[in-house]
């Protein structure tokens, strides 16, 4: 991921290194942040760290079974917002970009959601 790096102040006025997502996607991210990690099959790896402000992964990841249930969901949602500059669609932009242009994975490849915040 390309990044660009910016400096944030968390609530209790403490730094916290960001980064800005280069996919296009403009979402901002808390460097070292713990966010979410799904497994897909045995080969592949979801990884993102948790975003600056009010959204957390889950509300961008439904519990779905196979990657294909997910990869149509994530493709609906992008098509429906995304041209709207609000945050929630850069979470999509952002799953888009990253994980549905260039598909890696088997679409019945299993998931496993092993961390999500």
């Amino acid at each position: 991921m390309d990044i660009n790096n910016n400096n944030a102040n968390n609530a209790n006025n403490g730094h916290i290194d960001t980064f800005e997502c280069g996919c296009g996607c403009k979402l901002i991210f808390e460097d070292y942040a713990v966010g979410c990690d799904i497994y897909v099959g045995s080969r592949g790896l979801i990884t993102e760290y948790q975003m600056v402000g009010d959204y957390s992964w889950d509300s961008y990841f439904p519990r779905k079974q196979f990657w294909h249930e997910l990869k149509k969901y994530i493709v609906e949602k992008y098509e429906k917002c995304k041209n709207n500059g609000d945050e929630e669609s850069k979470g999509w932009i952002h799953l888009y970009n990253r994980y549905c242009v260039n598909d890696m994975y088997n679409g019945n490849d299993a998931l496993d959601y092993e961390h999500l915040f």
